[in-house]
């Protein structure tokens, strides 16, 4: 599975479910922040204006996440600083408790905003498992007869026993929802996912990361991006069965790779393939009418020596090569204005009845949509393909 490329898909997921051009009017939504802040480059979508798009989504998610903050900490704004906060005792401590105290008041945050939006997740590893056959039996006294779908049960007693039981409307009792809190903390869901996921890349971190593609592959296959879905699943099927330990083993762990040294700055590897592929056709394109089969053949395969013979040169001489990385100098005052946007809706409030007009009746589960059913088909029919494909190899 390409990394790189399938990052550039999870951003596409995100600006595919979040992102309506219709909805700049409705205050603190994607198109609506990305007008008040001018990101129109980042309006083209991630597929697109890739860096651009992933700038201003790290600038808006960080100002939820500061919004978030402001909340649980009974702050008035951005700026404000309680007496009583952080508290004396964790000043007074060492960096490891800071840490700790830090750790657990985030977490209480996420618990407190996040938990309800996989519930879904429940329901899939139920469908997932096998499952007894449903008992439903007649509802008539003394009646023995049992069955398996509620139609039959309902025509059974109907013409039997002449009885007609009033099903119970769930939707009439179901308390009203806020929408606009459901696409907020849905936004911040799947966003933290993917910075955590991007996050793991740069640590070299194969086992958190291996972690996160069990939720990513639910989301490629909810939103109909069936080969990245395809190789996710490949991936922990080699993982778990096909491969021998080693191998297995290698797949987690060397899928990145540091060219700069220092703690996270690893890129995938098939991101540094389509550096050095851009290295060679920089000095391929220099040969003219020289370049044939063979010449390029004995570049291709120098060029490996080539760049690092560069980069000492460039070290010995203090030549500082670009980070790569798109950032403005200054971002503050675009999250304050983010925040600001954020505050005035009141983003993180639940007020039952509230809706976007672009977005009515928005639902806070992301992964609502897909059915455990098709999934545990879909899943069973790829790994006995596989089973046997590798059986007979």
């Amino acid at each position: 599975m390409v990394i790189s490329a399938a990052k550039i898909r999870r951003s596409q997921i995100l600006h595919s479910i979040f992102y309506k051009e219709a909805s700049a009017g409705d205050k603190g939504s994607l198109c609506s922040n990305m007008n008040v802040v001018g990101a129109t480059t980042a309006k083209k979508g991630p597929h697109d204006a890739y860096n651009h798009y992933k700038e201003y989504i790290n600038k808006d998610i960080d100002a939820l996440i500061i919004y978030a903050c402001l909340k649980a900490f009974k702050l008035e704004s951005i700026d404000a600083r309680p007496a009583d906060f952080p508290p004396a005792y964790i000043l007074n401590a060492n960096l490891h408790v800071q840490k700790d105290w830090l750790e657990s008041r985030a977490a209480e945050i996420v618990d407190d905003l996040l938990a309800g939006n996989t519930e879904s997740l429940h329901d899939i590893r139920e469908g997932m498992a096998p499952k007894p056959r449903p008992q439903l039996p007649c509802r008539h006294p003394g009646c023995p007869k049992v069955y398996v779908r509620p139609g039959a049960r309902v025509t059974h007693e109907k013409g039997h026993h002449d009885l007609v039981v009033e099903e119970e409307s769930e939707e009439s009792s179901l308390p009203k929802e806020d929408h606009i809190y459901n696409y907020q903390t849905s936004k911040l869901t799947l966003a933290l996912l993917i910075r955590n996921m991007d996050d793991a890349t740069k640590e070299g971190d194969g086992e958190r990361l291996s972690r996160c593609f069990r939720m990513a592959l639910l989301y490629y296959k909810a939103y109909g991006h069936t080969k990245y879905a395809y190789g996710t699943l490949m991936f922990f099927a080699k993982v778990n069965a096909l491969l021998p330990p080693k191998l297995a083993h290698s797949l987690v762990w060397n899928r990145v790779v540091n060219n700069r040294g220092g703690k996270g700055n690893n890129i995938p590897l098939d991101q540094n393939l389509e550096h050095m592929n851009n290295y060679l056709k920089s000095f391929l394109k220099h040969l003219g009418p020289n370049l044939n089969e063979q010449s390029a053949a004995r570049i291709a395969n120098a060029i490996g020596e080539m760049a690092a013979l560069l980069k000492r040169a460039d070290s010995d001489l203090g030549v500082r090569s670009d980070s790569g990385r798109h950032t403005k100098a200054d971002r503050i005052p675009e999250l304050h204005t983010l925040v600001d946007q954020y505050a005035q809706v009141e983003a993180l409030s639940y007020v039952p009845g509230r809706e976007y007009n672009s977005f009515p009746g928005f639902k806070r589960d992301l992964l609502a949509k897909l059915s455990s059913v098709n999934l545990a088909k879909w899943v069973n029919r790829l790994v006995s393909k596989w089973s046997a494909t590798y059986e007979n190899a």
